[in-house]
């Protein structure tokens, strides 16, 4: 404070009764508001004295009404820090300790409500306070803060309560890092709670709790998944299964679903599927419709992956009737999120527009970034489908800040549209830059190599094919999946090797590679007069329609630098994205026999 400040306010202080002075430290102690009974408790003084201290304060101008009845405050913030000023340090510990005892006797019945003025008092006790009795109050501070959606004043407590919680107190330290760890989720610090997930887990493990091992095990994998880190994921799956042991559990069901939401991305449609059967049939069979819930959400995830997506949709909207009757608004706002984007690519927009607003809102509330990332990327399409550059634009910087803020891998989707837009207007730098971008941060997934093939197409369209065919060459090679030791986890739990799912489709990548010779030479593919994508289709060898599996996707770029993009997908997209992409168009899914007339329309 200031020393004129202070000279100032002692002189006004000096002009009171000291009884009244008496009060008004006592009050300080609790900050710039207090409870006024509870200032009377800690000062030791009967009621016609209270009132009378606090009359001379507020003549004074140094009290004012608070918001609810029987609270006070100072004036200003200064005051109090004033009056504290001149204690000493055992004095101003002795007057926290009096006034957390006031309030445990004043709300006895209700010590949760105050559980945060509580740890604030006894943690400014010193040797004074009750170390047990503080962690347990930050602890319930830390809980109804993150319940608030406090979600920064939860981190501080639980941090709080770390560095004060006994040495020996392994299951107290245990639960305080997972509380810990859903609260820096929800601040975005993604990477630091996966961190403290992991300590929880060994703490649990240490002390052989079951069911925390599966509560916790399972919001691991499903948080590593979400950071791509597949392998990790797997890992911590099997090692929480293991743990688990043959128990026929919710917790199991939920472990084995995020497991194959894992094992989905790594591209093995049948493992991951076979996976979800189980994991369906253990929560049926325990009767356990939360858990059930859980699994289908992790399944409308991996319909996604594999283009099932009228069926990702029907689950999804099934998961979310019991997350919303169990107010599990984080669950729902991401599988919702995930039910908007998979329906958007089925060209409706039903979902967007009676979940979008509220599902987002209800994300951006909880910190949760998957969720927000989803239906920003399902706006963004939107936008390009219509060739609303704007709007692109302003998307775009939104997913990357997304992405970044929660160490998403996938915020790569900002960049492709911020390189499509500035390839509609002619940037041609700018969108080279992008997709570039892209291509580097685009994370090993079965889907893989959207950015590989959007950066070779706007290498085409400059008439740069020599680096168009190296790009090709040398992306066909890459394995964009996770190497070698890359294992997954079957139905059974056990460890089973999916490199068969690493090699790219031979007739695509030849079909391509031809196309791309015959465009060789040619000065540029903008002009007006340029042959078709399908005219140069019909010279390559074998050219027949061969089905895609999995589903359609609109196109993502428009023919010509400058135009507005179509939403019909044109041979050069499919057949560039089926190149790069492991496992080739889908081909870990199940063949698909007969194609819906709107989707064979729009191949042709």
């Amino acid at each position: 404070m200031p020393e004129s400040i202070r000279l100032v306010l002692g002189q006004r202080l000096d002009r009171l009764t000291a009884s009244t002075r008496n009060v008004l430290v006592a009050a300080a102690v609790s900050g710039r508001m207090f409870d006024s009974d509870v200032v009377g408790a800690v000062a030791g003084v009967d009621q016609d004295a209270l009132v009378h201290a606090i009359d001379e304060a507020e003549r004074a101008h140094l009290l004012m009404p608070g918001r609810v009845p029987g609270e006070l405050m100072f004036v200003h913030e200064l005051i109090p820090q004033a009056l504290l000023s001149g204690l000493s340090s055992v004095k101003r510990e002795r007057l926290h300790l009096k006034a957390a005892n006031a309030i445990s006797q004043r709300y006895s019945d209700d010590l949760e409500a105050h559980a945060a003025d509580l740890a604030h008092h006894l943690s400014h006790a010193g040797g004074f306070g009750d170390r047990a009795s503080l962690v347990r109050y930050l602890m319930i501070a830390g809980d109804r803060a993150f319940e608030a959606a406090a979600f920064y004043d939860a981190v501080g407590h639980f941090e709080h309560a770390l560095s004060v919680i006994p040495a020996g107190d392994q299951r107290g330290r245990a639960q305080l890092l997972e509380r810990l760890a859903m609260a820096l989720r929800s601040v975005g610090r993604w990477d630091d709670a996966l961190q403290r997930m992991n300590e929880a887990l060994d703490g649990y493990q240490a002390l052989n709790e079951v069911e925390a091992i599966g509560r916790l095990g399972w919001a691991m994998v499903y948080q590593l998944t979400w950071s791509a880190r597949l392998v990790e994921g797997v890992q911590i799956g099997q090692r929480t299964l293991a743990a688990l042991g043959d128990t026929v559990s919710a917790d199991r069901a939920r472990v084995l679903s995020a497991l194959g939401w894992a094992i989905s991305i790594s591209g093995d449609y049948a493992a991951a599927t076979a996976t979800f059967d189980q994991a369906r049939a253990l929560a049926r069979q325990v009767g356990d419709e939360r858990a059930l819930a859980d699994v289908l959400h992790m399944q409308t995830i991996h319909h996604l992956s594999f283009g099932e997506f009228a069926e990702g949709v029907q689950v999804g909207l099934k998961a979310a009737v019991t997350f919303e009757r169990d107010s599990a608004l984080w669950d729902l706002c991401s599988v919702q999120a995930f039910v908007i984007y998979e329906d958007g690519t089925l060209g409706s927009r039903e979902q967007a527009i009676s979940l979008g607003d509220k599902t987002l809102a209800t994300a951006e509330r909880l910190g949760h970034l998957g969720a927000i990332f989803m239906v920003l990327s399902d706006r963004i399409r939107e936008a390009a489908m219509l060739g609303d550059l704007p709007q692109v634009e302003a998307l775009g910087p939104q997913i990357l800040d997304t992405g970044e803020r929660g160490g998403l891998p996938w915020r790569y989707v900002g960049n492709i549209y911020l390189g499509l837009a500035a390839h509609w207007r002619g940037n041609t730098e700018r969108a080279e830059a992008e997709l570039r971008k892209a291509m580097e941060l685009e994370p090993p997934a079965a889907f893989a190599g959207q950015s590989a093939s959007l950066l070779a197409r706007h290498l085409a369209y400059l008439g740069r094919t020599e680096e168009v065919i190296e790009l090709f060459e040398s992306a066909r090679s890459l394995d964009r999946l996770p190497g070698p030791e890359r294992s997954t986890v079957s139905a059974h739990g056990t460890a089973c090797s999916a490199s068969s799912r690493r090699s790219t489709c031979a007739d695509c990548t030849s079909r391509l590679l031809h196309c791309l010779r015959l465009w060789n030479g040619r000065s540029s593919l903008a002009g007006d007069g340029s042959p078709s994508t399908a005219g140069w289709l019909r010279r390559a060898p074998d050219s027949s329609p061969q089905p895609i599996t999995g589903g359609t996707k609109p196109n993502v770029i428009s023919p010509l630098p400058g135009r507005p993009p179509s939403r019909c997908p044109t041979g050069w997209s499919w057949l560039t994205y089926a190149a790069w992409r492991p496992g080739c168009c889908w081909t870990a899914a199940p063949p698909v026999t007969t194609c819906s007339p709107r989707s064979c329309s729009r191949m042709r």
